[in-house]
């Protein structure tokens, strides 16, 4: 799977203008054809920007929980909910 994942990432990449063709990637992914269907296209283009945080959450494995800069995990359980609009 990770091999899958490099070599994917290298051929969008390859196609330069990332944001845009990283973006057209998830829409022909399964999940993405998914986000579509749902009406959730919009989440594929936030999904592919780059570069739109400084810190980049990690998962906890203790807690299920996304922490920032390698700290604790919230309290409050194990969506990243805590992290929107950071």
């Amino acid at each position: 799977p990770a091999a899958a994942a490099l070599a994917a990432w290298r051929a969008v990449v390859a196609r330069g203008a990332l944001p845009a063709a990283l973006g057209e990637a998830f829409r022909r992914a399964r999940g993405g054809a998914n986000l579509v269907a749902l009406g959730m296209a919009s989440d594929l283009a936030l999904a592919a920007a780059l570069d739109t945080r400084r810190t980049v959450p990690r998962l906890d494995a203790v807690t299920g929980g996304l922490a920032p800069d390698g700290g604790a995990a919230p309290a409050s359980g194990a969506s990243g909910e805590a992290f929107r609009g950071r």
